[in-house]
């Protein structure tokens, strides 16, 4: 995802990732 078009959403997209990224590594 291109940080510039998830500038509005940022935290929201950053929280989606951070938990995304968690269970795909566990």
């Amino acid at each position: 995802m291109s940080k510039t078009a998830a500038i509005p959403m940022d935290k929201e997209i950053q929280s989606f990732q951070f938990i995304f990224t968690g269970q795909q590594y566990l």
